[in-house]
């Protein structure tokens, strides 16, 4: 989740993709140039731990958008991705080419992506 945060942060749409399930993953991922990202805070977590295969994270994000104060509360949900499993293109999850050793250790103990989440009301 954090990760996920950051990459918001730096509009770091390639590491969102990879991040997010293919099967819910949009198409395109704009970034508002005006947004200014404050702080996160994870205020629960269900499962996730490391032999689990699902897992959802509740958390507070703070942003500025034309020095207007916004709070961003969602719980995501979140599932076990192992490379092995393809995309919605048919291609592997996981650039292999890009990191083989890596990718070895991640075909057996998967990576975590979002799925999807539900915003607080």
């Amino acid at each position: 989740m954090r990760s996920r945060y950051t990459a918001f942060v730096l509009h770091n749409a390639n590491y969102l993709r990879y991040s997010w399930h293919p099967d819910t993953r949009p198409a395109r991922i704009d970034f508002d140039p005006e947004q200014r990202w404050l702080g996160l805070k994870i205020k629960r977590r269900e499962a996730g731990q490391k032999m689990d295969h699902s897992g959802v994270i509740c958390f507070a994000a703070r942003y500025k958008i034309a020095g207007r104060g916004h709070r961003l509360e969602e719980c995501s949900r979140f599932i076990r991705l192992f490379s092995l499993q393809p995309d919605r293109d048919g291609g592997s999850s996981a650039d292999t080419a890009a990191n083989p050793a890596a990718n070895l250790a991640e075909s057996a103990s998967g990576r975590w992506v979002y799925v999807d989440g539900a915003l607080a009301e």
